[in-house]
């Protein structure tokens, strides 16, 4: 497997700043504003996961709208398979769009409800002209329904139908259906039972192997983290306080943040996920 970067983020920052009140306006007072991220930097290589980790409000969800090109950064640098989003043309960003996609925290929201899933799944197959005939896009929808573990006639259903694990893996099917390369997981598992986590991270883990895909994966779950991720990064208050190899930050967290976020997780958690990861 390759080790180069897939994704490489250099120094990101992002500063929120508050909306401008009409007094604000009438005396020229501006609020100092919210700092999200502060100089974060990391890689990904391809086929590798790296996961953010930290409480609510630390800056994950904002890292990973940045590499999603959802919103800018003030400053620093993304890079995606080489390529410099700042500076790349319309038409590069444009092609990165199929290659970059989201699995968002809850699949029923990100799911049109008045769209049969066939019609969710097909949306980006034809909006990125991947195929164009009628009988091989319903094709494709079918084998990717068949590769989520659901079954081809699910295409002809709606979103309610289905339990949130389902709806996940519909989430999911969509996303191969970009034929993406590189997954943004924002808390993917986070509102489904405990159970159906298990299953849905197993999918990603083997959907992974199987395709090559390069994962950031967002998340305040340790023991979720602990299974997936390879290399770890720990935010806290949009810095960057630790990072490095999952075996290594688990065995032996140096930060005292990271020390504080592992005591929270119950040992028994963080033993089941290990042992999960080494049985495969």
């Amino acid at each position: 497997m390759s080790m180069q970067p897939f994704l490489h983020v250099e120094a990101l920052t992002k500063l929120f700043l508050p909306r401008q009140t009409l007094l604000g306006r009438l005396t020229g007072r501006k609020g100092g504003g919210v700092l999200a991220l502060d100089e974060v930097s990391f890689l990904i290589p391809k086929g590798r996961t790296y996961a953010l980790v930290g409480e609510s409000g630390s800056g994950k969800s904002t890292a990973a709208m940045l590499v999603a090109g959802l919103i800018k950064p003030d400053r620093g640098k993304i890079e995606i398979d080489g390529i410099e989003l700042a500076k790349a043309t319309p038409a590069t960003r444009q092609a990165l769009r199929r290659r970059v996609q989201m699995v968002f925290q809850d699949p029923f929201t990100s799911l049109n409800p008045r769209w049969r899933v066939g019609a969710i799944i097909s949306e980006p197959v034809q909006a990125l002209g991947l195929l164009s005939d009628r009988q091989a896009i319903a094709a494709r929808v079918v084998d990717l329904l068949g590769r989520v573990g659901l079954d081809g006639a699910d295409a002809a259903r709606f979103p309610h139908e289905f339990s949130g694990g389902q709806r996940q893996r519909i989430a999911i099917a969509r996303m191969l259906a970009a034929e993406a390369e590189l997954v943004i997981c924002d808390e993917p598992t986070s509102a489904l039972d405990v159970s159906v986590q298990a299953q849905i991270l197993n999918l990603m883990r083997n959907l992974q192997e199987d395709l090559g895909l390069t994962y950031l994966f967002i998340s305040h779950n340790l023991a979720v983290v602990r299974f997936m991720a390879d290399e770890i990064g720990v935010l806290k208050a949009g810095r960057l306080v630790e990072s490095g190899n999952a075996e290594t930050i688990f065995a032996d967290p140096q930060h005292s943040y990271t020390k504080a976020l592992l005591a929270a997780v119950p040992e028994a958690t963080v033993e089941a996920a290990v042992a999960a990861r080494q049985a495969r």
